[in-house]
């Protein structure tokens, strides 16, 4: 084969495979991705990693980044790291703490916050994009103490009522 062939050839080979997808050598497999708490609460994500590197991988060489999030209104904190742990190539971790999110006093019940996230390791490889959801909640009437016993009373008196008319009926002659 000339040389012209042969380059011709790789070109080929090389446009043909700038095509191909090729799996994520590191994955990030969340539990949830939504979570609810409450202003000045917090919540935690967790999940497992799969590693396909080709290497094994321990949890200090993994760090996650966090993006198009409203820094005002939540703080995300890593966890992953916190406890060492190894993952060997091919192998998938088990359940872990991977981080938390911090949501700010005074924002609005029923707000959602929103958070890419991906997973990178010491070696620059990088998994997919992943968007999670942190919520306030709804907001959640509750009766003063004074109101419930109030309404408890009233409902005992009712019931007592209900009985006695109900008893004096059976008691009448027909």
């Amino acid at each position: 084969m000339s040389s012209a062939h042969r380059l011709t050839a790789l070109a080929v080979l090389a446009i043909a495979l700038s095509g191909t997808a090729f799996a994520d050598s590191i994955t990030l497999n969340l539990t949830s991705l939504s979570m609810s708490t409450v202003p000045g609460g917090s919540v935690t994500f967790d999940g497992s990693i799969s590693n396909n590197t080709g290497f094994s991988l321990s949890s200090a060489d993994l760090f996650l980044n966090f993006f198009n999030f409203d820094p005002g209104s939540i703080n995300p904190t890593q966890l992953l790291g916190s406890v060492d742990f190894t993952i060997d190539n091919g192998a998938t971790s088990g359940v872990v703490d991977l981080f938390s999110v911090m949501v700010a006093d005074g924002v609005p019940l029923g707000s959602t916050f929103p958070m890419d996230l991906t997973l990178e390791d010491i070696n620059d490889d990088t998994s997919a994009s992943i968007t999670v959801e942190t919520t306030t909640g709804h907001e959640t009437v509750v009766p003063e103490p004074g109101t419930l016993s109030l309404c408890l009373m009233g409902a005992t008196l009712l019931t007592r009522s209900i009985a006695r008319t109900r008893q004096r009926r059976r008691s009448k002659p027909s």
